[in-house]
């Protein structure tokens, strides 16, 4: 399966946080903070070349609880219930970046 088409629209998603909100940019992606003002500022070209690459460069979530309550939080359109299972994973994401 070729993923290059979905790296590119994930590369330019993220860049373009990286220069709105550079610190969530970090926290969503994983990514050092020191590393994304260099993101922000990757050109075109670079980003291109990257996603050329047919392996995904994002991670699946493998865990199973978490998929079945955001699906079933979506399901019952229960907002609150989607935002606490998005920050948490925010701060799951940032915990383990300062730890």
């Amino acid at each position: 399966m070729d993923f290059a088409a979905a790296n590119l629209r994930y590369l330019l998603a993220l860049r373009e946080l990286a220069r709105s909100d550079p610190h969530v940019a970090g926290l969503l992606a994983g990514v050092p903070d020191e590393l994304t003002d260099a993101v922000a500022e990757l050109d075109d070209e670079r980003l291109l070349h990257v996603a050329g690459h047919h392996s995904p460069l994002v991670q699946p979530r493998n865990d199973a609880a978490w998929w079945q309550r955001l699906v079933e939080a979506a399901r019952e359109g229960n907002d609150e219930e989607i935002e606490c299972l998005l920050e948490n994973n925010m701060n799951v994401t940032n915990g383990a970046k300062e730890g």
